[in-house]
């Protein structure tokens, strides 16, 4: 009889043990645990206690160091990544967005070698201490960004988007009117959101000289009815340039980026854009 009373005894020790050491992980209730770990070390012996101190210390200090420790470790920008000096706060006061698609993503390039990460050097050096989120995807017609709006944008405080949309259209023979349609209504979601935006043309080849034309004309037709600013062609100085583009002769490299941000930016000095952002 009392050996099964002991057997009991411990059987319930161990669920105890089991219990409060689940309400002291996911709980995170001092005072709780507090009161049932006194009554379960009551019945352990001074080793086993300290034993299981130390096991219970080491999954904690692993818990902390995996959910906060090791983040402490990774560059918090494509800036900090390549040994630059500048770098960013993890809550820094300037978002900006680049809307897109594989023209202004960095195609076959290193992050930080794309225009986003070359414009938010550029910001960041001249005092302005933002991050650019570059957010595209590979092969986006206006349909497709317009679709994926909501997800792309979350709750995220932008105080800029610079929109560029509309090759794959052009590219593809896509309706203008369609693309006319899908680029007005993306503005409109971000203004909603209270966010500015830069609006970016785009040209394609005279292949088709009627199309074409159409099709470059959609921008600053938008950009004047809606009175946003537009940078008429977002290759400008890039596209047609061998020694700036590819071997694909579509996107850019790292050098035909560098001109793209640096074209931006000033850009972005003339239209008065910087003026809204903050500065260090």
């Amino acid at each position: 009889m009392y050996c099964i009373r002991c057997f009991l005894n411990g059987k319930k020790n161990y669920l105890n043990i089991k219990k409060n050491l689940l309400s002291l992980l996911f709980r995170a209730d001092i005072l709780i645990c507090s009161f049932t770990c006194k009554s379960i070390f009551r019945t352990m012996s001074n080793s086993k206690f300290i034993t299981l101190i130390i096991i219970f210390g080491g999954i904690a200090f692993g818990m902390y160091w995996y959910f906060f420790g090791s983040a402490s470790a990774v560059p918090t920008s494509p800036s900090a990544a390549t040994g630059n000096q500048i770098t960013k706060t993890n809550t820094p006061p300037c978002q900006i967005i680049t809307l897109g698609d594989s023209i202004t993503a960095g195609y076959e390039l290193a992050t930080e070698k794309a225009y986003p990460a070359q414009l938010e050097a550029l910001l960041q050096t001249n005092g302005y201490p933002c991050n650019v989120i570059n957010a595209w995807v590979s092969g986006d017609t206006s349909k497709w960004l317009l679709e994926r709006m909501e997800f792309t944008l979350s709750d995220t405080p932008y105080q800029l988007a610079i929109l560029t949309i509309g090759g794959n259209d052009g590219l593809r023979n896509l309706p203008i009117e369609d693309m006319n349609t899908n680029i007005r209504e993306i503005i409109a979601k971000l203004q909603a959101k209270n966010i500015p935006v830069l609006l970016s043309g785009m040209q394609i080849p005279n292949n088709a000289w009627a199309y074409a034309t159409e099709f470059k004309n959609v921008y600053p037709a938008i950009a004047k009815e809606l009175d946003i600013p537009l940078y008429p062609f977002f290759l400008e100085g890039v596209a047609m340039d061998t020694s700036l583009n590819l071997p694909d002769g579509i996107h850019p490299n790292a050098e035909g980026y560098a001109v793209i941000a640096e074209n931006i930016y000033t850009f972005m000095g003339k239209s008065k854009l910087l003026e809204f952002l903050p500065k260090n």
